[in-house]
């Protein structure tokens, strides 16, 4: 059982699309894979069928007689920070997802229980299993993100929430930086690390331009504007005949379209790619760019972006600020450059970047990218299980082959 306050609504919807790729991924390793995740902003509940995965969707309350959509979209610590009051929503959402786990428990009796976030998904579930006898719990393992970890480590108490978390079964975090952060919270309990899964290229790659061509640059996730887009387009309009394309959706997009047109810049907005769209996109340029602010390392920041390791996957050279994981992929690597929040700078690093460097970083982040694979992923969690199973669970590692069939499609 996977529970997951965010997965995607539709079979056009990205965002928390990694939590259904990994879905997956454990399906072709020979697992059942039930899902417990919130109802759409329709409100529809019940069961679905997705690529072999098994979807149940559960009701909560909002505010008043009208619900309120705290999960999906750009997530529920994103809405919190554009409606305060929204806050008031999530307990109604915990209690329901703890009555569905707990419901999901009794009624098919899983083996494992895998968490996306410590809160609400970790918090739900370690609540859920006090009410199962010791001897019949299933194993427990919580794969930590990123806003999780930053929340829990600001909020009073967020120690004991973790701690509480931990105790109920296996930590993991994404990227060695955050299993740092995540260490600190819970001390004494281990924390393991488990790469967070992407597909690997389906087309191949275009190759950089002529010599004599200015640079193409992408950048591709969900548009906000703390996710650096203005450094972006400050770069952008300081290289002569730079070209940006920029992929994806988010709350800030229109302001972004706005910026662009008023400052007459040579980029364009492609909206949501998914699947061999994904893959096109990302090869027919030189080099992917993400340039948020670089902070204290105890203060919330983007820890491994899937956007990121999507382009590396693809032969895509990176160009990012120091935050997050960012640093362990790209200091000392050859697989991009990790720059100063200079956009002037930025931009003369780049423009200095001949065609044959460009292509053997290219090759080096495809390289570097080779261990965050679904599979790997996959490959890991079932190492997790196997450590402390005396059940009987049997799972192989991932096959490449049936998973790269239908790359980053949903439905």
């Amino acid at each position: 059982m996977i529970v997951s306050s965010s997965y995607p609504f539709h079979r056009d919807d990205f965002h928390a699309l990694f939590v259904h790729d990994l879905a997956r991924g454990l399906v072709a390793a020979g697992a059942e894979v039930r899902v417990v995740t919130p109802a759409t902003p329709e409100g529809e509940t019940g069961i679905e069928e997705w690529q072999g995965v098994q979807v149940h969707r559960f009701g909560y309350p909002g505010l008043g007689l009208r619900p309120l959509q705290i999960t999906g979209g750009d997530g529920i610590w994103e809405r919190i920070k554009r409606a305060p009051t929204a806050v008031a929503a999530v307990p109604g959402l915990v209690v329901k997802m703890v009555l569905a786990v707990r419901g999901m428990l009794r009624a098919w009796k899983p083996d494992v229980v895998l968490t996306h976030w410590l809160v609400p998904g970790g918090l739900a579930a370690a609540l859920a299993v006090r009410g199962v006898p010791v001897e019949e719990r299933p194993r427990l393992i919580h794969l930590a993100h990123s806003s999780d970890v930053h929340l829990l480590a600001g909020l009073p108490g967020g120690g004991q929430v973790a701690r509480l978390v931990a105790r109920s079964g296996a930590l993991a975090a994404t990227s060695p930086f955050l299993a740092r952060k995540l260490r600190t919270l819970v001390a004494p309990h281990e924390v393991a690390e488990v790469p967070l899964g992407v597909f690997a290229a389906i087309a191949p790659a275009a190759g950089v331009g002529s010599a004599d061509e200015s640079p193409r640059l992408c950048t591709m996730g969900r548009l906000l504007w703390n996710k650096g887009l203005e450094r972006t387009l400050d770069v952008l309009e300081a290289i002569p005949g730079a070209t940006l394309a920029i992929a994806g959706a988010g709350r800030d997009a229109e302001c972004v379209a706005e910026e662009i047109a008023s400052r007459q810049l040579s980029a364009t907005l492609e909206g949501v790619v998914l699947g061999e769209a994904k893959s096109h996109f990302l090869v027919e340029h030189d080099a992917f760019v993400f340039l948020p602010d670089p902070v204290d390392e105890s203060a919330f920041q983007d820890n491994l972006p899937v956007g990121v390791l999507e382009a590396m996957a693809h032969g895509i050279p990176v160009i990012a600020t120091r935050v997050g994981a960012l640093p362990e992929l790209l200091d000392g690597t050859g697989a991009g450059l990790l720059v100063d929040p200079d956009p002037v700078k930025i931009a003369a690093e780049i423009s200095n970047l001949s065609r044959d460097a460009l292509a053997q970083m290219g090759q080096r982040a495809r390289e570097v990218a080779a261990p965050f694979t679904v599979e790997a992923c996959c490959s890991h969690l079932v190492a997790l299980i196997d450590a402390s199973d005396d059940k009987g669970v049997q799972c192989a590692p991932a096959s490449t082959g049936r998973l790269s069939e239908a790359s980053g499609q949903v439905g």
